[in-house]
């Protein structure tokens, strides 16, 4: 059943003040907001902008939303990872069809990354100058089709995203990638990278302050982004994400037992409990270990989290949609999938099947 989260302006605004200094671009700077008004973070996407004074264009519907995008051309926007996978998912097929071209791609790519990461040989700098930059061209030439060629600023939420995405967009299409993590009851942000804090992988450091509690209430992790205190989970050991702060709801409308069984108090203070676990590495970066209600134990023993492995399993250009599920009195996990028949098709003809 939906629920009704109590929101303040008092928890928009902290959430606005929270990412003020994070996001260091100019005053013209153009921001597209697709997401919707009753969204917590499509409510965030009109307050942040204006705040700063960026020109801000608006979806008009969303079925005109690729189209409104193109005529914008914004030099950022929010997106979810699906976007990233389906842009790089192309650049992959490329690569893995072999021949001369996908040679061309596989190389130019690489030399690129290289050159992003400090670390190119002369061999990188030559297929660079030469057809590096022609190939790499050509990718942004399709991506601008789509959304514009302004584009230099990517933020990702909704779901995890795949680091190879981030990586390839940030050092190979010279994209800025913002990965967070927010839930409505917190208005909705918790933690974000930004341009002198990024870690691909993780969700960034929290904004608030957290907690990494373990299922028997131990603390495993803390972050304090006010004292800068950060404890990392001992040998990455996960826990449940608990928040408190501004950006912390009021309740759910109507709802006393579901307010009461995610806000708790400790320590004199109130906290939301938001039933996903994280990780906290030793500069207080988060990294997402899955959801409380998919987690499920083997005959073995084992606790397994489903997300990690479908991850795995989605970067098989072979494979659609993926679903890990367990079963009563089994020792191993099990993976359901449905097959890409389009891509399996190519793949056939390439090799003349």
């Amino acid at each position: 059943m939906p629920k009704a989260v109590i929101q303040s302006h008092a928890n928009i605004v902290a959430n606005v003040e929270s990412v003020w200094d994070l996001v260091s671009l100019s005053d013209s700077f153009s921001f597209y907001k697709s997401a919707p008004d009753y969204h917590a973070m499509g409510i965030l996407n009109i307050y942040f902008p204006l705040a700063k004074g960026w020109v801000l264009d608006l979806a008009r519907s969303p079925e005109r939303v690729l189209s409104d995008i193109r005529y914008s051309e914004p030099e950022g926007f929010l997106t979810v990872p699906l976007v990233l996978d389906k842009v790089y998912g192309n650049v992959r097929k490329e690569m893995a069809a072999g021949g001369l071209k996908g040679r061309l791609v596989s190389r130019a790519v690489k030399a690129k990354q290289n050159l992003a990461r400090g670390r190119a040989g002369a061999a990188d700098r030559l297929v660079h100058a030469t057809v590096g930059k022609r190939v790499i061209g050509q990718i942004r030439k399709q991506l601008a089709a789509r959304v514009g060629g302004r584009l230099k600023v990517l933020i990702i939420g909704s779901a995890k995203a795949d680091p190879e995405a981030l990586d390839f967009f940030h050092d190979v299409l010279d994209i800025t990638t913002f990965e967070g993590y927010g839930v409505t009851e917190c208005a909705p942000l918790i933690a974000a990278n930004h341009l002198e804090g990024r870690r691909v992988g993780s969700v960034g450091r929290p904004l608030f302050e957290v907690r990494l509690v373990a299922a028997n209430g131990d603390e495993v992790a803390y972050g304090n982004p006010v004292s800068g205190q950060y404890r990392a989970s001992r040998d990455g050991e996960p826990g449940e994400l608990w928040v408190s702060g501004p950006n912390v709801m009021k309740g759910y409308l109507g709802d006393p037992e579901q307010t009461a069984r995610v806000l708790v108090q400790s320590g004199g203070k109130t906290w939301y409990r938001t039933g996903d676990l994280f990780a906290m590495d030793e500069e207080g970066f988060l990294l997402f270990r899955g959801r409380l209600g998919r987690q499920f134990k083997l005959s073995n023993g084992e606790f397994v989290n489903p997300e990690l492995l479908e991850r795995v399993f989605s970067r098989v250009i072979l494979i659609e949609h993926v679903l890990v599920v367990g079963l009563p009195a089994s020792d191993q996990p099990v993976v359901v999938v449905t097959v890409n028949t389009e891509e399996v098709a190519r793949l056939a003809d390439l090799a003349g099947l």
